[in-house]
């Protein structure tokens, strides 16, 4: 079960025949108060989220906060929405959206994206091998890049995927430059999620302590 929420009723209708057409079970809401009743009531598998509801401009932001405070993280979530800046992106996923996809919907890529969150992988064909237990550390190194720094998380992205937890070292030469301290610092990945064949995921900063949040927030201010 898909739940939506957009208050233009065309939109819904459109989405709901779009989905049903594709083989989906989907059901559609127009005010926040229907969407949280079906929320509790329907347990869906994914939630599709407009930002724009009745009057109240960017409301949806909110509403994605209120899902993530009753059903955890593990409900994946997308932003259908006709806004179009970094800002209103970035603010997305900083409230708890996996996703994020531009109106007006392209049928395909809606689709392919729904198919990646609910599909589950096969795992039949896969083969397992025992790992032996080990005492030492054990790192591999990945080509990694910043993408976005704000005053709670610094967002990065790879080629390559990294699972939620994993610890994450930052070489000197970065730590240097946004906390002031020539040594690598290890942080445990938050959110994770992929877009255009690039993975993305954040760290948050709860572990630095006050000296480099000090030389780390007038690193920002200097940007």
């Amino acid at each position: 079960m898909i739940l939506s929420i957009d208050d233009d009723v065309d939109f819904n209708k459109l989405l709901e025949l779009l989905l049903k057409k594709n083989k989906f079970d989907c059901h559609c809401t127009s005010n926040p108060k229907e969407f949280i009743h079906e929320l509790i009531n329907l347990e869906p598998k994914l939630c599709l989220v407009d930002l724009n509801l009745d009057a109240n401009n960017g409301e949806g932001y909110q509403l994605i906060k209120a899902i993530r405070n009753k059903r955890g993280n593990k409900l994946p979530l997308i932003v259908l929405s006709g806004r179009s800046s970094s800002r209103d992106i970035s603010k997305a996923f900083e409230m708890g959206a996996n996703d994020y996809i531009q109106k007006p919907i392209d049928e395909f890529s809606l689709i392919k994206k729904l198919k990646e969150y609910i599909t589950p992988l096969s795992v039949e064909n896969v083969e397992y091998f025992p790992v032996p237990p080990m005492m030492n550390e054990c790192r591999i190194f990945a080509d990694v890049s910043l993408t976005k720094l704000t005053e709670e998380k610094i967002i990065l992205k790879s080629n390559h995927f990294f699972s939620k937890e994993t610890l994450i070292y930052l070489p000197q030469d970065i730590c240097l430059q946004l906390f002031g301290k020539n040594e690598e610092r290890s942080f445990s990945v938050k959110d994770n999620w992929i877009e255009d064949d690039k993975t993305f995921f954040n760290i948050e900063l709860g572990g630095i302590d006050s000296n480099m949040r000090s030389n780390y927030l007038k690193f920002l201010r200097s940007l």
